[in-house]
């Protein structure tokens, strides 16, 4: 048998950072993309070796990922989204000026939707998401120097709730945060019996705002009933569908909003641990995340023993690379294990046999974020944000919803109404009616 050669040192030590751990296969590859411009033949075989697991395996999962490069390269990366928002504002003129303007310095890649729709045309530059990129006139310094919208100002008949503090805190310090309340609704449900905070999610009638609607509190009641344990929390940023780029609203504008909601699941179904899966595109936001995770454990509002209370729960930031299909939560919790985030065969469902086969509440941004006014301020309150009055098409869908608005409209961009509005009063109420002559 001729001796196998000795495996890379710096895959050795990036592996024994992670504990060894295959889960971590896909943060390996990142990191080792991100120092050498790519993956060779050797280290995806070095990094099946290390990690104890088939070759086969480390392939198909540095393969699938559409951020991951399997021939390294020399120079940054710039992507520029020809999703269908960023198309129509002239995404292909500007990747021809891009290229032009790019020269020896970068490759320049198209890429499908960004999540930067109100930026559109917009481009990731070296992972920095910028935009608008204007095509008559690219320079790649201005760019990446431009501010996220941040949703400040409500428009005319807006209803605040998940943007109430958009503006009003600074999303990386917890103190702005905790000045307008963070945290108010954990402390006040870690004193009442889990069952109740379940029972009150189930009595608010909030559905899930990832795009099926599935009653919230029923998911968590499933969760809840498991006897086997450990259980776990599970958030769904991976918001690649084209056109929609709330979550990553509620991400920059109010990241402990999230995180405080992922708490009170935790607390109700007895999970302790936690995962926010991100898509590969937001690398800022979960950067934000981490920072906001890391102030809450400073000031004991998550990790070990919460406020001397004996609950525990810990979060991890679980960033994706590139891969549309992991916005379906089984194809999320593949991913999540390592894996090519190919969908699972359902049934069974998450909430019995979802993260290492246990019972696992899968949510998404927008509903973990509402979880938290569920609690503070009760069902019954809840069940009344929505209603829509003057509407002969009363809603029967609690709370309010955050709807994304882009195309040849007056007033494009997002906004926070209850459920239940007609496209004409998004068009001609919120979004200002068509642009003339569209």
């Amino acid at each position: 048998e001729p001796m196998q050669k000795t495996i890379d040192p710096e895959i050795v030590a990036l592996t024994e950072e992670c504990g060894g751990d295959p889960e971590a296969i896909l943060s390996i590859f990142q990191l080792m993309q991100t120092k050498h411009g790519g993956l060779t033949d050797a280290a995806i075989a070095d990094v099946a070796r290390a990690l104890k697991i088939p070759t086969h395996r480390a392939w198909g999962v540095a393969t699938f990922y559409s951020m991951l490069s399997v021939s390294p390269r020399t120079k940054p990366v710039i992507r520029v989204c020809d999703g269908p928002a960023c198309w129509l504002r002239g995404a292909t003129q500007a990747h021809t000026s891009v290229e032009a303007v790019a020269g020896d310095q970068y490759v320049v890649e198209r890429t499908s939707c960004l999540g930067l729709c109100d930026r559109a045309p917009a481009a990731l530059v070296d992972e920095r998401q910028v935009g608008p990129v204007d095509p008559d006139r690219v320079d790649i310094r201005e760019l990446a120097a431009q501010p996220m919208p941040q949703y400040v100002e409500p428009r005319p008949g807006e209803k605040r709730v998940l943007l109430a503090n958009a503006g009003k805190i600074d999303p990386d310090s917890i103190e702005s945060a905790l000045a307008r309340g963070a945290y108010r609704a954990l402390k006040a449900a870690l004193g009442r019996p889990p069952e109740s905070v379940v029972s009150e999610v189930e009595a608010s009638g909030i559905s899930g705002r990832g795009g099926a609607g599935f009653p919230v509190g029923r998911k968590w009641r499933a969760v809840f009933n498991e006897t086997r344990s450990p259980k776990y929390v599970v958030c769904n940023a991976d918001e690649s569908e084209p056109l929609v780029f709330k979550d990553r609203v509620l991400i920059d504008t109010d990241p402990h909003q999230l995180l405080e909601g992922m708490a009170l699941a935790g607390y109700a179904v007895g999970a302790g641990e936690g995962f926010i899966y991100i898509r590969g595109e937001y690398e800022r936001q979960a950067a934000r995340l981490e920072r906001a995770i890391r102030q809450a454990e400073e000031h004991g509002w998550h990790g070990k023993n919460i406020q001397g209370t004996g609950f525990s729960f810990h979060i991890h930031v679980h960033r994706g690379a590139g891969a549309y299909i992991c916005g379906e939560e089984t194809a999320l919790l593949e991913s999540l294990e390592g894996r090519r985030g190919e969908p699972r065969i359902r049934p069974p469902f998450p909430a019995t046999h979802g993260y290492h086969g246990m019972p696992t509440i899968v949510n998404n941004v927008e509903s973990f974020s509402s979880i938290l006014h569920v609690i503070a301020n009760g069902a019954a309150w809840y069940r009344t944000v929505g209603a829509i009055h003057e509407s002969p098409l009363q809603t029967t869908t609690p709370g309010t919803k955050l709807y994304t608005l882009l195309g040849p409209v007056n007033r494009p961009g997002l906004f926070e109404a209850p459920f239940g509005l007609t496209l004409r009063q998004i068009i001609d109420d919120f979004g200002g009616g068509m642009k003339p002559g569209s």
